[in-house]
């Protein structure tokens, strides 16, 4: 009798072995079609991730245009500089003036007299600091009687009401400095001085923090002309003189002041709307030709897009209604360009139809636009429903997988028993007749045919 077999067809001398390997080859078939549709799936998925960043680019290209601001700019210049600035905002309107500064807004700054030595001790007592109508006092003792460390107390006071203290190092010793945070006449220092040695005005002790006190510079408010009229400030950055004008004063002088309107602001980022639009469509077609070739997402999303492009806007009494009237076109193969030309032309004779034509909220490019691309963008919008279906094709897929892996493993457990049993009968059956064979071969006359 043939003994165990370890390997298939070493008892039968077939090649069992190959033939089970190609049978399971046959039987993985089922298995490399689920790996095939994963592999789809997740190609997908990614794919829809990038056509989401495409959208979110347009976007923002499309989002660039959508407040009046974006179209009317009003720039403000001086003629003469060194005195004053400008600044200018949609609200501001076209316009000039004359400005004449004459006084510029500064920072109280008071200083000690020189202290020969800014470690040692003055003494000890209270000191009280008023900046205009706000006061604070700090208590002083032995721990923080230096003039350094009275410096130290007072800009890390929670109570400071908008003074800083620094030290400068002079011939003879060093002096405290105060300055007032804010400028303007109603921020001017105060300090007073509560000595413990009962003379709050002598040069000894604490006292000597004010003693012989000096000011540097003068609290004052900023004063200017304009148009003949005067104006004060307590700062030199004024924003409420002319509307949607920031003025800045810089030093004693005159000049002019002209507010321009650049009704052609906009251009640029029409422009740039334009090449958005054909590079999202770009990635449309790569998309297209690739991982979502057939979805149906893809052609819906290009053709409402471009409709976008097509569609009347703005009210009945609107002279301007389409995008193709301030210059935005389509060639035959669907690329966008821009005709800046058209577009100044229209910013100059229709400024308000033209601004409308983009920012009107209930009927513009813009927000109907937005509101398109948002739904694909948005989370549970459009991209994220298909990215959600294809997850749970994802999950049915991977349930297939391990259903096929499982099925596969018995059935190779199955047949490589059968396997090994048709080896083992075969090898039996070999050995049967070989043994018979030997017995026939010694029977008396059995290989003698001539008798």
């Amino acid at each position: 009798m043939a003994g165990s077999i370890t390997s298939l067809g070493i008892g039968s001398g077939i090649d069992l072995e190959s033939l089970l390997s190609n049978i399971l080859q046959a039987e993985q078939r089922p298995l490399i079609l689920l790996e095939g549709r994963k592999v789809t799936a997740q190609t997908k998925i990614s794919a829809l991730g990038q056509l989401k960043s495409s959208i979110s680019d347009f976007q923002t290209a499309v989002k660039a245009l959508a407040n009046e601001a974006d179209f009317r700019v009003v720039s403000a210049s001086s003629s003469n500089e060194d005195a004053f600035t400008a600044t200018a905002s949609s609200a501001a309107v076209k316009a000039s003036y004359d400005l004449s500064v004459t006084q510029l807004a500064s920072n109280n700054r008071t200083g000690t007299q020189i202290i020969a030595d800014k470690a040692a001790a003055l003494g000890t007592g209270s000191i009280q600091i008023s900046v205009g109508t706000e006061a604070f006092t700090l208590n002083i003792d032995s721990s923080n009687n230096s003039l350094e460390q009275i410096r130290d107390a007072i800009n890390s006071d929670t109570n400071n009401t908008g003074v800083s203290a620094n030290i400068i190092n002079v011939d003879g010793g060093a002096k405290l400095i105060f300055t007032a945070d804010e400028t303007g006449l109603a921020n001017q220092i105060t300090i007073d001085v509560t000595d413990d040695d009962a003379n709050n005005t002598d040069n000894a002790g604490l006292s000597q923090v004010v003693f012989g006190l000096t000011e540097i510079d003068p609290a004052q408010d900023a004063i200017f002309t304009i148009d003949g009229a005067t104006v004060t400030r307590s700062s030199n950055e004024i924003d409420d003189v002319i509307d949607g004008v920031t003025l800045s004063l810089n030093a004693i002088g005159a000049g002019t002041l002209t507010l321009g309107e650049n009704k052609i602001a906009a251009r640029g980022k029409v422009s740039n709307l334009v090449d958005a639009y054909n590079k999202f469509s770009a990635a449309i077609d790569a998309q297209r030709g690739s991982s979502l070739s057939g979805e149906a997402l893809l052609l819906t999303l290009e053709n409402r897009v471009r409709g976008q492009f097509s569609t009347p806007y703005g009210d009945t009494s609107s002279q301007i209604s389409l995008l193709l009237e301030v210059g935005i076109s389509f060639d035959e193969d669907g690329i966008a360009s821009f005709d800046e030309s058209k577009f100044e032309e229209l910013a100059q004779s229709n400024f308000e139809d033209l601004q409308s034509l983009f920012t009107d909220p209930d009927n513009g490019f813009v927000a109907s636009m937005d509101d398109l691309l948002e739904s694909y963008l948005q989370s549970d919008g459009l991209i994220d429903a298909r990215t959600k279906g294809l997850n749970s094709t994802l999950d049915s897929i991977d349930d297939d997988i391990e259903t096929a892996e499982l099925r596969l493993a018995r059935t190779e457990e199955r047949l490589r028993a059968q396997f090994i049993s048709l080896d083992v009968l075969t090898s039996q059956l070999s050995a049967t007749s070989s043994f018979l064979t030997t017995q026939l071969a010694n029977l008396p006359g059995f290989g003698n045919n001539n008798n």
